[in-house]
């Protein structure tokens, strides 16, 4: 299988929402395009204090991050959100 070596994925551990902010910062420079989901468990250990914060909340928290002025990177992000399909009429009447 042939590799590109213009496309990387990084995976990172974490503890808590501290942890992903700075991981997130200090990966700043080196991007060029940045995904991230918009919702998540509010439980969610990786995001923790990290909603308290944010400015603009239709980003999700790492949205948020990545826009804020803290993040001087010259990166375009793409914030990503699963739809919810509610059950049509007709399935619940089936």
């Amino acid at each position: 299988m042939p590799t590109n070596s213009n496309i990387k994925l990084v995976e990172e551990r974490v503890r808590d929402g501290s942890d992903t902010s700075c991981i997130v910062r200090e990966m700043g420079g080196n991007v060029d395009l940045v995904v991230v989901g918009r919702r998540h468990d509010t439980g969610c250990q990786a995001l923790s204090g990290l909603a308290q914060w944010m400015e603009v909340p239709e980003l999700g928290p790492l949205g948020d991050v990545l826009a804020s002025q803290d993040f001087t990177a010259a990166a375009s992000v793409l914030v990503i959100q699963q739809q919810i399909m509610k059950a049509s009429h007709s399935s619940i009447l089936n």
